[in-house]
C-alpha cells in the first residue's frame, strides 16, 4: 500500500474520531447539563404555597402536602426563588440561588401566619330610650351587643369587610332603621341612631324623609295598588305634589296620577277645593266629595274607592287659638273619622312662620301633635319637615326658621341664612341636590326645592305606612 493511501485512510479515521459521524442528526453537539433547585417549607403553613422562580429561567410550582418543592431542568445560572400565600409572612422573603454544574437543595424557607388586622365600629342611641337596647351586626361577621346606660355601644375585633348595624327594642322604632358601614383599614365611629317610642300614632316627619330609600319596593307597588287619596290644599300644600313629582320624573317607580291609570298612585290632587284653614267650608267639602257614608264599607257613596283623606294648611295656624283647632279642626276631623270608618283621615301641622318656640304656631302645632299622639292618629307634621336639613342634627325652627327655611343664624333675630340653600352649596354632588334643581325656581310655593322634596319623600313614606309597612 503507498504512503499516499495510508496517509488518506488515518485521516480519515482522525476525522471520524474527533469531529463525530455515523447517522446521528444532533450534527456532534452536546447538551448542556440540566440542574434542580428545590427546598421545603415549614411553619404556620406546608401545602399552597406558591413558589416563584426568576432569573436565568422563570416558572412557578406549589408546595405539596410535605411543603416540598422542585424546579428541575435547570441551566447555569443566577435565580431567585420566592413563596408567597395570602395570610403568611416567609423568612427569608427570598433567596438567591446560583447553580453552577450542580443541583440545589434544602433552598427552605419558614411560614409564619399574619394576624388580620382588627377595627371597631361604634355608636350611640339616644331618643326615647338608651339603656339595653340590642345592636346586631350582620354581614361579612355576625354579633350582638346592648347599649349601656349612655346608649353608647361597640364592636370590636371586627374585619375589613361590609356590614349592617340594626337597633332593636320592644315598643321603639329607630331612625335610621339601620346602617350599612364598611371598615376598611380604620375604626368607624358616630354610627347614631334616634330611639322613637311607639304609640300606635303614624307620624311623617323628617325623619320619615331620612327613611325614603329604606322603604321596601313591596310596599311602594301596595300603596299604588291599594290607596286613593283624596288631598285638598291651597299653595303651601302644593308642596307635598311639587316634591312627588320630582321624585316621579327621576324614577318611575314613584309615579303617580288622578286615577291611578297605569300602575300609578291613585293621588286626586285638589279633590276638595280650598284648604283645612276655611271652617266650615273645608268640612262641607269634604263630605259634598265623598257622598253620604255606605255603612257597609265605611266609605261615601260618591266615591266609594277614595279610602284616604288629607288636608293641609296655609298659613292659620299661626293666628288659631286653643278653642278653635279643638272647635275647628280637631273635632271635626273626629267626626269625620267617626261617620266614615273605611277611610284614613291623615291630619297636618301649620308651616313655620319664623316665631320658633315663643309663637302662637309652635303652641297650635304641639297641641295637634298632642291630640294625635294621644289618640293614635295620623299626622304629617309639615312643620317637623322644615325644620330640619337632611342631615337632622340641627332644628332650625329653634332658630326662628321660616316657610323659605331662612333662619336666624347668629342670634340677632333676623333671618339672615338660608338652611336648603346652605346644604346644598356644602353637597353639591348628592343625590338629594340632583333631585332638588329638578324643581324650577319659585315652583316649591313659598319655600326651596330641597323642603319639597322632602316633603315629597315623607308623602311615599306615609303612603307605605298606610299601605302596611310596619303594621
Amino acid at each position: 500500500m503507498s504512503l499516499k493511501i495510508v496517509f488518506m485512510l488515518f485521516t480519515a479515521v482522525f476525522l471520524l474520531s474527533h469531529c463525530g459521524g455515523g447517522d446521528g442528526d444532533d450534527g456532534g453537539y452536546m447538551s448542556p447539563a440540566k440542574f434542580n433547585v428545590s427546598g421545603k417549607i415549614s411553619g404556620d403553613v406546608l401545602s399552597g404555597v406558591t413558589i416563584t422562580l426568576t432569573g436565568a429561567a422563570s416558572a412557578s410550582v406549589v408546595t405539596d402536602a410535605s411543603g416540598s418543592y422542585s424546579f428541575s431542568n435547570l441551566v447555569n445560572g443566577d435565580y431567585a426563588v420566592t413563596p408567597s400565600l395570602t395570610g403568611y409572612s416567609f423568612s427569608p422573603a427570598t433567596r438567591n440561588v446560583t447553580v453552577s454544574g450542580a443541583h440545589q437543595t434544602n433552598i427552605h424557607f419558614t411560614a409564619t401566619a399574619v394576624a388580620t388586622p382588627m377595627y371597631s365600629i361604634s355608636g350611640k342611641v339616644d331618643g326615647a330610650a338608651q339603656t339595653g337596647i340590642t345592636i346586631n351586626l350582620t354581614g361579612a361577621a355576625s354579633a350582638s351587643t346592648v347599649t349601656d346606660a349612655g346608649g353608647n355601644y361597640s364592636f370590636s375585633h371586627v374585619e375589613n369587610g361590609s356590614y349592617t348595624i340594626t337597633p332593636f327594642l320592644a315598643g321603639y322604632s329607630f331612625h335610621p332603621a339601620s346602617l350599612s358601614v364598611t371598615v376598611h383599614h380604620a375604626n368607624v365611629t358616630g354610627q347614631n341612631f334616634i330611639a322613637v317610642a311607639s304609640t300606635g300614632a303614624v307620624v311623617a316627619n323628617h325623619l320619615s324623609a331620612a327613611e325614603f330609600y329604606s322603604i321596601p319596593t313591596q310596599y311602594i307597588h301596595a300603596a299604588k295598588s291599594d290607596l286613593h287619596i283624596a288631598y285638598g290644599h291651597t299653595s303651601h300644600g302644593s308642596q307635598l305634589i311639587t316634591g312627588m313629582e320630582a321624585l316621579a320624573s327621576a324614577d318611575s317607580l314613584y309615579a303617580w296620577n288622578q286615577g291611578g291609570t297605569a300602575g300609578a298612585l291613585d293621588l286626586r290632587d285638589g279633590a276638595m277645593a280650598g284648604d283645612v284653614g276655611y271652617y266650615p267650608d273645608w268640612v262641607n267639602n269634604t263630605r259634598g266629595y265623598l257622598g253620604k257614608p255606605n255603612p257597609a264599607t265605611g266609605r261615601g257613596i260618591g266615591h266609594p274607592d277614595v279610602n284616604v283623606v288629607i288636608w293641609s294648611w296655609c298659613g292659620q295656624v299661626s293666628s288659631a287659638t286653643a278653642q278653635s283647632i279643638i272647635s275647628e279642626y280637631l273635632t271635626p276631623m273626629a267626626q269625620l273619622e267617626a261617620d266614615y270608618p273605611g277611610i284614613k283621615f291623615v291630619y297636618m301641622t301649620g308651616h313655620l312662620d319664623g316665631t320658633g318656640t315663643a309663637g302662637n304656631l309652635f303652641l297650635r302645632n304641639q297641641q295637634i301633635r298632642n291630640c294625635c299622639m294621644a289618640n293614635h292618629k295620623i299626622l304629617f307634621d309639615f312643620a317637623d319637615i322644615e325644620s330640619y336639613d337632611p342631615d337632622g342634627a340641627t332644628n332650625f325652627m329653634l332658630m326662628k326658621a321660616n316657610d323659605n327655611c331662612d333662619y336666624d343664624s347668629n342670634g340677632d333675630g333676623y333671618q339672615d341664612a338660608n338652611w336648603a340653600a346652605k346644604w346644598i352649596a356644602s353637597n353639591p354632588t348628592h343625590q338629594l341636590t340632583g333631585l332638588a334643581s329638578t324643581v324650577c325656581d319659585g315652583c316649591c310655593a313659598h319655600s326651596q326645592g330641597l323642603n319639597c322634596i322632602l316633603k315629597g319623600q315623607a308623602a311615599w313614606w306615609l303612603w307605605a305606612r298606610l299601605a302596611g309597612w310596619r303594621d
